[in-house]
């Protein structure tokens, strides 16, 4: 029933196709105006086989006026696309027009220029496709210079073929304007295009000598958006390459596609998802995906399949690649709060051109190069961020030198410490005696050099006296050497305790002690210091056995005006001593 509908109204509309030509709009030029949108002075004929030449649709007259700009854009559409435009130049003198497409993405544009008497007066063909040498301009969009003569009405036929998004909004330009609308667009864009390709060469010489592959994943997102770019506002077909060479379908699908790839990279690196959050560096393999197959169907594939599979990677990217800012940005991510904010300018002008493309949003200068302006922004705000990043990184590196630097002055310090601790603890160990903390006899020796010096320059006597315990050995026997060693600590303590500043206090053997001092000018005062010594040592002592212990002790010294030599006066004061111990056991006696 369809079909049957569709053969009667073409059947119906090829016999009022002259009521049809009547009813056309028609446009009235003057030559006053330098710029006239042509949708509302627009036919259009859609043939979806796209077998039918430029005669067949004139005779036939399937046309049907514009009332919708939308009527204009198909996005992704397999046939052919009749555009019939009516216009009258009203002077008495022939007037030099340009017509022109606003969208440069169109593979091949034929038009065809009938007069009045419906004879073919000019023909040209224009598009991305077509060689620069074939183009009746070469300019990055289709445009095409018509002669209409004075007071004659011309037809124009237009034959739209494209296997991008196909958008076929035309305007009627005055040679002047049209010279001055192109210059100021190629300006814009190849200032945008040009700082472009700056931030990707510069992010490529900071990975070159930082070495931080972050530079190098934003310097391929740019330059993959740039190539992109390049391809869909018709600069590369116009300037660096022709379709013979490369299919700018195939160029931009590729190159969106490997935007979408090297930004998900660059976002996973930015952000440091893999220690940040480890969910989301796995959900971002979908855009990596979407995108990897993107770019393997720009050689594999149609180039209409292949555009549209970077349509809906762009779409997947942006969602996943936002969402992940937005939750990096929660976490408190650095950088991340920067990255929302410039990926949302993208974004926003990606989404709205991919919707274009697709036929969901309406064709306006936002929607066609809204794209462009979020990306400008976008570029420089992740430019400023991966500079915040990077001096971040600088200052963390350098606080981290800092604190390693303070943490190995510490630990140097903390070294020298040691080993002054240890030197001291040696010298304690070489000069004391593990037990009693006395000094032993390495300790003595240098003690008594020290004093012999002091008398030399004051002229006072030495006085070396040694103590020999009583019945010590049987105390070990009966109790043990614990209580022994016990017994020698407390005597220790207790000698301590009858000297002053200056003395020293020696253990010379086993149970054997010595004190040397310099503050004792005559033999009563050396007597009265071993009275204080004897009694000191005499008194009980808590041992660590049942009872206290009590323990008597022979003191000898030697004192000399003229001290000579250390083994000389140890054996003095020996000898002394032993006098004492079998002589006259409890009585100093003096040698």
């Amino acid at each position: 029933m369809p079909h049957f509908l569709s053969t009667i109204t073409l059947i119906l509309l090829a016999f009022l196709a002259p009521a049809t030509l009547a009813s056309s709009p028609s446009l009235y030029v003057d030559g006053q105006t330098d710029d006239i949108k042509l949708i509302f002075y627009t036919e259009r004929y859609l043939d979806p086989t796209g077998e039918t030449d430029f005669r067949s649709i004139e005779q036939r007259q399937l046309f049907e006026p514009v009332l919708d700009p939308g009527q204009l854009h198909l996005g992704y559409y397999d046939g052919t696309l009749w555009l019939k435009n009516v216009i009258t130049n009203t002077t008495d003198n022939s007037l030099l027009k340009v017509f022109s497409f606003d969208y440069a993405n169109l593979d091949r544009v034929d038009v065809y220029v009938v007069d009045e008497r419906g004879e073919l007066r000019q023909q040209f063909r224009s598009g991305s496709h077509i060689t620069k040498e074939q183009r009746p301009l070469n300019n990055r969009h289709a445009s095409f210079p018509i002669a209409f003569p004075a007071n004659t009405a011309m037809t124009l036929y237009t034959r739209i073929q494209s296997n991008g998004s196909l958008t076929a909004f035309q305007r009627l330009y005055s040679p002047t304007h049209y010279d001055n609308s192109y210059s100021n667009e190629l300006f814009w864009l190849s200032l945008y295009c040009g700082m472009l390709l700056a931030l990707s060469l510069y992010n490529l010489l900071l990975f070159t000598a930082l070495k931080q592959s972050v530079f190098l994943r934003y310097s391929l997102f740019v330059g993959s958006f740039l190539a992109g770019t390049l391809a869909m506002n018709g600069l590369g077909p116009q300037l660096f390459w022709d379709h013979d060479t490369l299919d700018v379908n195939r160029v931009m699908a590729f190159s969106f596609s490997a935007a979408g790839f090297t930004a998900t990279l660059f976002a996973r690196k930015f952000l440091a998802l893999k220690t940040h959050s480890r969910w989301w560096y796995r959900v971002t393999l979908i855009p990596l995906t979407v995108s990897f197959l993107g770019m393997l169907s720009a050689f594999i594939a149609s180039p209409q399949t292949a555009l549209q599979l970077s349509d809906i990677n762009g779409l997947t990217a942006g969602l996943v690649l936002l969402s992940c800012g937005v939750a990096c940005a929660i976490r408190k991510v650095p950088g991340a709060n920067l990255f929302v904010i410039a990926w949302t300018l993208l974004l926003t002008g990606a989404f709205v051109h991919a919707l274009r493309n697709l036929g969901v949003v309406p064709t306006n200068f936002f929607s066609l190069y809204g794209m462009q302006i979020g990306s400008a922004i976008e570029m420089l705000l992740l430019s400023f961020a991966i500079a915040a990043k990077f001096n971040q990184l600088k200052n963390e590196k350098q606080r981290a030198q800092e604190e390693a630097l303070t943490t190995l002055k510490t630990h140097e310090a903390k070294l020298e410490q040691k080993v002054a601790q240890r030197t001291y603890e040696l010298e304690q160990m070489a000069h004391h005696d593990g037990l009693t903390g006395l000094l032993n006899r390495n300790g003595l020796n240098q003690a008594l050099r020290d004093t012999m010096q002091r008398c030399r320059q004051s002229g006072t006597p030495l006085t070396l006296v040694m103590l020999d315990l009583d019945a010590f050995k049987p105390i070990n026997d009966e109790y043990g050497h614990t209580a022994g060693d016990r017994v020698l600590k407390i005597v220790a303590e207790r000698l301590l305790g009858c000297t002053v500043d200056g003395d020293a206090v020696a253990r010379f053997g086993g149970d054997e002690f010595l004190v040397v001092s310099d503050r004792f000018v005559n033999n009563l005062e050396v007597s009265a210091f071993i009275d204080q010594i004897r009694r000191e040592i005499q008194q009980p002592m808590v041992a660590g056995v049942s009872q206290p212990l009590t323990i008597s002790a022979s003191v000898g010294f030697h004192q000399t005006a003229l001290p000579r030599s250390v083994n000389e006066l140890l054996k003095e004061a020996d000898k002394a001593m032993y006098q004492v111990k079998y002589r006259q056991r409890g009585k100093p006696l003096s040698h």
